[in-house]
């Protein structure tokens, strides 16, 4: 047990000296590869990212093994892949049937996740020279502070041991590895001390946020323009050569591989008792029944303008229903006769079921203090007064194991089969692995290989589709080598690299289709542009908006009222970066955008057609002080970037040959 548990177990009685293994980490942390992996447990525990990395001679240059290098702290090609598939997978889940290779490039996904790692290693780098320092009690009273380690708001020390055993990470690990986040956080408290808010920057933020504009414009899109573009040989020669480039083929391999399914491994499986205690112990979580309680209520609405006689007069109804309540009145005609609340009124004022932190704080103290059957007192939230019920309140417990004997039979014999499957891919690789034989890997197994076609960074797999951990190998790969096994759902896959295209230019003839689609694209908005010149000039010149737009075969929208705060969102128009601070230097002198401007592939002429003032008597102390927070945040964050971006001037930084900038 390491000394960190036992003074939280001591509930901070006892202060003595860290484990000798966080000694030997802060040692051998400037000569040796020292790993910190991340697992999900301490993304949902602290949000922090995957990091590894060390001190080493090692360049980045065509080293497949190295992402980065950070003034000598090396950034491995294994924390890149980690930091990469978890951001491949968040933008996954955002963006869904729309997340395509061709979005994924637009994001620079796997740019982002090296810039990360690299900002978070010169921020340790930073602390480090700061002489940045965490105390023992500091780490103590962080890991007691963590909700997710507490039961009734406490250290529970049994929930401390389980969840970290379910994550396969002793105490040691997660304490070394919560000292280095608090080293950083300590850091960036640092570079954001002394960030102050001046009182005419909360007016001027105010008057920003609430001063709001209405547009007019006409929208001219290219694509209803391409009819009109005719083909010219010699000038689609021309502009092929000059764009040659945006149509290079990008680098691209194909695979061979095998796959160990875990399902041809269960006739084979036995497990003995201590097996499903194993099982059992290691997954406590799926067995964890949280609190929960049913809730009905009455609901009292307290209107936004009310003033104190108003509220004690519906304080006053409130009580004199929970007084009919609690003499034995139904609760729910109760609540069908009385509650504001129209939708739960009509099943008698039920909500629902709810877990702890899923409620407003003060309705969750309250509906967590009944018991099944009890009435609450009056209880205010934000909105207004309620008298909730519970319904059924269940206690927070853990399934015991002959209460779910056969799903924790299925498992562990399924986790075998896995740990099966794994060993014989192991196993392949490990014999096959210097020669890269997986033929022979595929005879020893009785198995058939599979061949992908090509596919490029991003792009599925052909035959296994998305699977960016089996891509991001592929492309680190020699032909012929064999990448090692990798999980793939129930299924473990044996792969090598068949063949790989480089990158290169291709001929005309060969890309014709995407070449003309270009061309008259390109054509089409340069027409788009004249015609808007053109437009902006009539009106200059005293024609109205809308007289003109239908001499263009088009017509005039309206954007709706929006401030600087939605920057830069435009209603109707999308986001508008290049251009959105130019609308509110618009006034009825010079009500015209004076040029063009654009929308995704649209043309914009854009007029000013009303104007509404920031009515500054409503700054009262209270939006006074919630901007004051508000800026206050995006100047500590201003300053964190400020720093980085000063650090990564001087810094020397390389990358591996993985971000040739042409794929």
């Amino acid at each position: 047990m390491s000394n960190i548990y036992r003074w939280l177990c001591l509930t901070f009685s006892y202060k003595g000296k860290l484990t000798d293994m966080l000694d030997l980490i802060r040692k051998k942390q400037k000569t040796v590869l020292l790993k910190f992996v991340f697992w999900a447990i301490i993304a949902a525990f602290v949000g922090t990212i995957f990091l590894v990395w060390g001190r080493g001679s090692d360049q980045g240059g065509g080293d497949r093994t190295v992402a980065a290098m950070v003034n000598g702290t090396k950034i491995d090609m294994e924390t890149f892949q980690q930091v990469y598939v978890n951001l491949y997978r968040t933008y996954q889940t955002i963006y869904g049937e729309r997340f395509t290779p061709a979005l994924e490039e637009k994001l620079q996904i796997r740019r982002r996740a090296i810039e990360q790692l690299i900002s978070e290693a010169l921020l340790v780098q930073e602390g480090e020279r700061l002489g940045v320092t965490v105390s023992q009690d500091q780490l103590v009273e962080a890991i007691a502070a963590n909700s997710v380690f507490q039961t009734d708001g406490k250290f529970d020390k049994e929930k401390y041991l389980r969840l970290l055993a379910s994550q396969r990470m002793t105490p040691e690990l997660f304490e070394a590895m919560q000292m280095e986040r608090l080293k950083t956080l300590e850091t960036r408290k640092r570079l954001m001390a002394g960030v102050q808010v001046a009182e005419e920057d909360i007016e001027k933020a105010f008057r920003e946020q609430e001063e709001k504009v209405n547009l007019s414009f006409i929208r001219l899109a290219p694509a209803l323009l391409e009819n009109q573009i005719q083909i010219d040989e010699e000038k689609l020669n021309a502009f092929f050569s000059e764009k040659k480039e945006n149509f290079r083929v990008p680098e691209k391999v194909s695979l061979e591989y095998i796959l160990f399914d875990s399902a041809t491994f269960l006739p084979e499986v036995s497990v003995a008792p201590e097996d499903l205690q194993k099982f059992y112990q290691r997954n406590l979580d799926r067995f964890d029944i949280p609190e929960t309680v049913r809730l009905a209520h009455i609901f009292f609405q307290l209107p936004a303008d009310a003033d104190e006689a108003a509220r004690e007069k519906i304080l006053d109804k409130a009580k004199e229903v929970l007084s009919k309540a609690r003499t034995g009145e139904d609760f729910k005609a109760l609540a069908k006769q009385f509650s504001d609340d129209k939708k739960s009124a009509e099943s008698g004022g039920e909500l629902g079921q709810f877990i702890r932190g899923s409620l407003n704080p003060t309705l969750e103290q309250a509906a967590f203090a009944l018991k099944s059957g009890e009435i609450s007192d009056v209880v205010q939230s934000p909105a207004g007064y309620h008298i909730l019920k519970a319904l059924d309140h269940t206690q927070a417990r853990i399934k015991p194991l002959e209460e779910v004997k056969s799903e924790v039979e299925k498992g562990a014999r399924e986790e075998k089969a896995m740990e099966m499957a794994l060993d014989k891919a192991m196993d392949a690789y490990n014999i096959n692995r210097k020669t890269g034989n997986l033929q022979a890997a595929a005879d020893t197994n009785k198995m058939k290989i599979n061949t992908s076609g090509l596919f490029a960074r991003g792009e599925a797999i052909p035959g296994l589709g998305n699977h960016p951990e089996i891509s991001g190998q592929a492309f680190t790969l020699d032909v012929g080598k064999l990448a090692r096994p990798i999980v793939l759902d129930k299924k473990i896959i044996l792969a090598a690299v068949k063949e790989r295209q480089a990158s290169h230019l291709p001929d005309l003839a060969a890309v014709r289709p995407q070449v003309e689609k270009a061309y008259r694209h390109e054509k089409a908005s340069d027409l788009a542009v004249t015609t808007a010149r053109a437009i902006i000039k009539e009106v200059s010149e005293g024609k109205k908006l809308d007289e003109v737009a239908s001499l263009h075969n088009t017509n005039v929208q309206e954007t709706g009222f929006f401030s600087r705060s939605s920057k830069p969102f435009i209603p109707k128009l999308g986001n508008s970066d290049e251009w959105f601070d130019k609308i509110f230097d618009l006034n009825e002198t010079q009500p015209l955008l004076k040029d063009p401007v654009s929308s995704g592939d649209n043309t914009l002429v854009v007029l000013l057609k009303e104007i509404q003032k920031a009515d500054m008597s409503r700054l009262d102390e209270e939006a006074r002080e919630s901007l004051r927070e508000t800026l206050k945040a995006r100047k500590e964050q201003e300053a964190i970037a400020k720093k980085l971006t000063e650090l990564k001037e001087t810094a020397e930084i390389s990358y591996g040959s993985i971000f040739d900038d042409r794929q």
